[in-house]
């Protein structure tokens, strides 16, 4: 679990490039980060516009941003397609941390430091459309040091509409994309609502033991 959180941290929204690129080797990108996606773009619309409240995502859908107020932001990983995750034997991940962040003029810089994070594991497709998660890690508080400015992120706006850029470290550019809208959902989870923190992330799902799992699995349920 440890190896998960050190990945949040490093790494925000790469889901569009992490296949394309050839990434350190001390860099931990959690299993869930490289496991086989043949992603699609979305329609939504370009951002010309950050405002606070408002939820953005990579051009694929997979990870979701929130600027819940002047300092702090929220981030959804989505991890793609559960399906894919199942079919390997592999629990699906959704992962959800709040950050900090500042603004000049226009340009939006989303540093590393964390303050919460939680993330939760479904252990079948069926678990996944009833909402009921089997494994947490979190919620968790101040993993990293309080004093680090360096960034994961950069928002900043080209030819009228929103870019993301983001960073290794702070120092290596690892590509950028065009931001774009998002709904208020979490998304594959019906009736339900991006959250502003862990509390409300959790809301949306209910536990199940791994032991009820398999012996809902034994009886084709």
């Amino acid at each position: 679990m440890q190896k998960l959180r050190n990945s949040i941290i490093i790494m925000f929204l790469l889901v569009p490039i992490y296949s394309e690129l050839a990434l350190p080797s001390n860099n931990n990108v959690c299993q869930a980060r490289t496991h086989s996606i043949k992603p699609k773009q979305t329609q939504k619309k370009s951002v010309s516009k950050i405002k606070i409240g408002k939820i953005y995502s990579d051009p694929y859908g997979f990870s979701c941003i929130k600027f819940i107020d002047k300092c702090n932001y929220v981030v959804l990983l989505l991890n793609g397609n559960p399906e894919s995750f199942f079919r390997d034997g592999e629990s699906y991940p959704l992962e959800f941390y709040i950050g900090k962040y500042t603004r000049k003029g226009s340009k939006y810089i989303l540093h590393k430091d964390t303050n919460q994070h939680t993330s939760i594991y479904f252990l079948d497709m069926k678990r996944f459309r009833k909402k009921q998660y089997s494994d947490i890690d979190g919620p968790g508080s101040n993993y990293t040091n309080p004093k680090d400015k360096s960034y994961s992120m950069i928002m900043y706006l080209k030819n009228g509409k929103y870019y993301v850029r983001n960073y290794y470290d702070s120092k290596r550019s690892m590509g950028s994309y065009q931001l774009r809208h998002y709904p208020n959902h979490i998304g594959g989870v019906k009736n339900s609502t991006f959250p502003n923190n862990a509390q409300e992330f959790l809301s949306n799902f209910t536990y199940i033991s791994r032991d009820r799992v398999r012996d809902l699995s034994s009886k084709g349920k």
